[in-house]
């Protein structure tokens, strides 16, 4: 006849089923926390890369900004309605990229002096004959023009920089 098996005797053969259960589980909960810190890591760094051409495709819009701001100051053409993107630079640096806080701010900073620079020879063409722009105005727009290209430049040189320690 069979011997009858205690209770203890069934749970003592059931350990090795429950530790294995366990070890599972824990193993599971641990590679689970470890896929969402590397997913969590990759979605901030695709963010930061996505903002940070946002920011660069902006910058370049203040050329044709500018050349409409010029057209419109210097020669008496349609005035600009769309904002500055210098704003928009400055808040994507202040939200997101505090490492490119100098060179936006030589950015912002070169384009107020222009369009300082700008108003002022407007104010000249308003006080003269209308329409005209005098010929030493239009051989210094070069001359006014280069500290915004140059600040321009240091801060795409600061985004690439960035950009590759952006990559996955």
């Amino acid at each position: 006849m069979a011997e009858p098996t205690s209770l203890a005797n069934v749970l003592i053969a059931q350990i090795p089923v429950l530790t294995g259960a366990v070890i599972g589980a824990v193993s599971t909960l641990l590679v689970t926390s470890r896929q969402h810190k590397q997913s969590a890591k990759h979605s901030y760094k695709l963010e930061r890369r996505n903002k940070l051409e946002e920011l660069i495709i902006t910058s370049c819009e203040v050329d044709v900004w500018i050349r409409k701001l010029e057209n419109y100051l210097l020669f008496g053409g349609a005035e600009p309605l769309e904002q500055s993107p210098a704003a928009r630079i400055e808040a994507l640096s202040l939200l997101y990229f505090s490492e490119l806080t100098t060179e936006v701010a030589e950015l912002s900073s070169a384009l107020s002096h222009y369009r300082m620079w700008l108003l002022g020879c407007a104010c000249e063409r308003l006080n003269s004959k209308p329409s005209s722009t005098s010929n030493d105005t239009r051989s210094k727009l070069n001359e006014f023009y280069k500290p915004v290209f140059e600040a321009h430049e240091r801060l795409k040189e600061a985004a690439k920089r960035l950009m590759g320690g952006l990559r996955d």
